[in-house]
């Protein structure tokens, strides 16, 4: 029995790039996020390597998990809660790192793993050893 091959729309859409910038917001890789918005991975980056405004799109699409867990962070760092900020500094390192190793290259990620973080003030004084409120 031979084995039907899904269609899926060459053409990107409006809709389509919504879907994408949509999954790429909720840390979708491309193959997920091309399969969320129904189109192959080949019509994306043709896509991608033919229209600027997408790949602008795409990108900042891509980097937006970042930008939130920074705004996180400095929103616990300004309510003055050390710990809080610590916390999210510490998970947000732990996850970028293996969100930015080179897959396509096979190079293993240079960046180090993060098991714990130190805030110190200018004189030293870890501050998550002796918080000051």
């Amino acid at each position: 029995m031979a084995t039907k091959k899904r269609w899926r729309p060459t053409k990107i859409d409006e809709l389509t790039v919504k879907k994408l910038e949509d999954s790429f917001k909720h840390w979708f890789n491309v193959t997920e996020a091309c399969s969320n918005a129904g189109i192959s991975r080949e019509a994306y980056y043709k896509k991608l390597n033919s229209d600027p405004k997408f790949l602008d799109r795409m990108e900042y699409s891509q980097n937006f998990p970042f930008f939130f867990a920074k705004s996180k962070i400095f929103e616990a760092m300004n309510s003055k809660d050390i710990t809080l900020a610590a916390k999210y500094a510490l998970e947000f390192l732990k996850r970028r790192s293996p969100e930015r190793s080179d897959k396509k290259d096979n190079k293993l990620d240079s960046t180090p793993r993060f098991t714990s973080i130190e805030i110190v003030d200018a004189t030293g004084n870890n501050l998550l050893e002796n918080p000051k409120g």
